[in-house]
């Protein structure tokens, strides 16, 4: 009995030797998730004084000669001012070249910005028939900012027929090639990501260089081509959809699938080079075949164009990412378009934030939230759509989307409801009366509501994915080798790339940083090569030697007064021909080892 008591005595001794110990441990990430969150904002603060500062300057000094010169610019202000803006929405360096500038060691770096996390570009909304509220590159939106401009026929046809609808051949699954269904195991290799971020508060992540220890092997853009594409049978089921109204849930409930994998998958995918393409072709199997383009490197810059017999979606699409101490927040800024054939549709849409928690200490996890509005510029219906940010106090259910769509009278149709990693719903509303705002979930049984349609579900996780990465069978043929044909630029020929697929995570990153090597010794030469030519008063010369993409062009989307990039066709040609243009660059290469 005796010794029970001195065992219950030593039990009670530890367990509260224990508790001090796990009570001071909490304590102390406390205080440096506290300390990190300081020094951000402490960044914060002194950058924008610095630029606040010398705006003011420069303020005051266009001002002293504004007299003297506001005849002779009168007439030609605006047209330097739209270049200017064709300059920064193409992300083109100081020098045009294409190439990022922060790839030298003395790189400008951004803060993270205080205050509640900035919108996308906003996006045309056309609830007015077709009229359309444009809204200026880089303001909030806010009511009462934007002002109605009329689109007309040629300028929406302009927007919906990039390079026609293409002849592709029927499905025939006989014509089908087999990709691969697996990869090799993702090997254990263990890394601190809190020793490499503690140096990156308030910068751009898209400057600074990572190890492939924190990469899944895929670039950019076949992970853009797997998230958009994954479920584009939703798709090919809204193109035969007769009713617009029931054609747009189902549209709505595939930019919801968009994000499904982002509840398991954290790896960062490989940052593109300047001039690297992927191409899918999948018309044999789904009916579709997928282009990028990495059309600029600072800011990223990723063109896509999917094309199948019934629907056309493209997208420029670029992003903003921004360490704040304790999460990461990425921004998209681009307008993806959607277009039927048959019913001649033409829907727009923006993306929300993403928000990846737990960058100190725990496991990594991601959430998405805010409102995004999907627009029919042929009818004028539109669907608004609100992601709900996930919080440890709410009783509400994690990952939660709600929307409501509505016509072109702004009259409330269809309410939509679930989750963004499961399945979405929608319900007919039977009345006038509208079920609620888009962060109002509809009662069950609701008299003003059809019985529910499922509009989307995800596929079962399958066998094995969590040693491979989280790859479902999509995303292991992504990079797949066997592939014939493809462009030299095809992400699929990236040494760094396969390297980290097989496992050879040291070589891999050794290989990595000579790439990117490579790639600043292009930029240079450019720069070089422009410089020359201005300064030898050949400025002609010196605007065709800046870097141009290959497949994709510039112009500017009536719908979304955005400059997007916009296939120009003839890469399908060239690899029917197997011709390709000599002026490719060659991006894998791999220069002599420094000694």
């Amino acid at each position: 009995m005796s010794a029970c008591n001195d065992l219950m005595s030593a039990a009670q001794i530890h367990q509260q030797t224990v508790t001090e110990e796990l009570h001071s441990e909490r304590e102390k990430r406390q205080r440096l998730e506290e300390t990190v969150e300081a020094i951000a904002k402490q960044h914060n603060a002194l950058e924008c004084a610095v630029k606040k500062n010398v705006v003011s300057r420069t303020s005051s000094t266009a001002s002293d000669g504004h007299d003297e010169v506001e005849g002779a610019v009168s007439g030609s202000d605006s047209s330097g001012t739209a270049g200017r803006n064709h300059g920064a929405a193409m992300g083109s360096s100081p020098t045009h070249t294409g190439y990022d500038d922060e790839d030298s060691d003395d790189g400008e770096f951004y803060d993270a910005e205080e205050g509640p996390a900035r919108s996308p570009v906003p996006l045309a909304s056309a609830v007015d028939k077709m009229s359309v509220d444009r809204v200026g590159s880089g303001a909030s939106t806010t009511s009462g900012e934007s002002t109605s401009v009329c689109i007309t026929a040629e300028e929406r046809q302009l927007a919906l027929q990039p390079m026609g609808w293409p002849s592709l051949p029927p499905i025939d699954p006989k014509r089908a090639r087999q990709y691969r269904s697996t990869i090799p195991p993702k090997p254990s290799h263990r890394m601190s990501l809190w020793g490499i971020m503690k140096n990156c508060i308030g910068r751009d992540l898209a400057k600074i260089p990572m190890p492939v220890n924190f990469n899944e092997p895929l670039s950019f853009l076949q992970r853009l081509c797997e998230v958009e594409l994954e479920y584009s049978a939703l798709l090919d089921r809204a193109a035969a959809c007769p009713d617009p109204l029931e054609q747009l849930a189902l549209v709505a409930a595939f930019t919801v699938s968009t994000y499904s994998s982002t509840a398991y998958r954290v790896g960062k995918p490989f940052n593109p080079m300047l001039g690297e393409t992927y191409e899918f072709d999948r018309t044999a199997d789904l009916g579709w075949r997928c282009l990028c383009e990495q059309v600029s490197h600072h800011p990223p810059a990723s063109a896509m164009h999917v094309e199948s017999a019934n629907w056309k979606y493209w997208q420029d699409y670029t992003m903003s990412s921004k360490f704040r101490g304790k999460y990461l927040q990425i921004l998209p800024q681009g307008i993806a378009h959607l277009a039927f054939r048959e019913s001649g549709n033409h829907y727009t849409c923006n993306k929300v934030t993403t928000t990846i928690h737990n960058i100190i200490v725990g496991k990594l996890w991601m959430d998405q939230s805010g409102e995004t509005k999907i627009v029919n510029h042929k009818t004028g219906d539109y669907c608004h759509l609100k992601y709900s940010a996930y919080s440890y106090f709410s009783k509400e259910q994690p990952h939660k989307v709600t929307g409501i769509i509505y016509d072109s009278n702004k009259v409330a149709r269809y309410h939509l409801s679930g989750t963004w990693d499961n399945r979405i719903e929608y319900r007919k509303v039977m009345s006038d009366a509208a079920p609620g705002g888009p962060g109002v979930v509809a009662k069950t049984p609701n008299p003003h509501l059809a019985p529910a349609q499922l509009a989307w579900e995800k596929s079962p996780l399958e066998a094995g994915y969590d040693k491979r990465y989280g790859f479902c069978s999509m995303a292991c043929a992504l990079n797949d080798s066997s592939e014939a044909g493809v462009a030299p630029t095809d992400a699929r020929f990236r040494p760094d790339q396969r390297l980290m697929e097989k496992g050879d995570f040291d070589e891999a990153n050794v290989v990595k940083v000579r790439l990117e090597d490579a790639q600043r010794a292009r930029r240079r030469q450019l720069e070089a090569r422009i410089a020359e030519l201005e300064s030898g008063g050949r400025a002609d010369a010196a605007h065709e030697a800046r870097y141009r993409p290959k497949w994709f062009e510039p112009v500017d989307d009536p719908l979304s007064g955005r400059v997007l990039h916009r296939y120009q066709g003839g890469y399908w040609e060239a690899k029917a021909a197997n011709s390709w243009p000599r002026n490719l660059l060659d991006l894998w290469s791999l220069p002599g080892k420094k000694e």
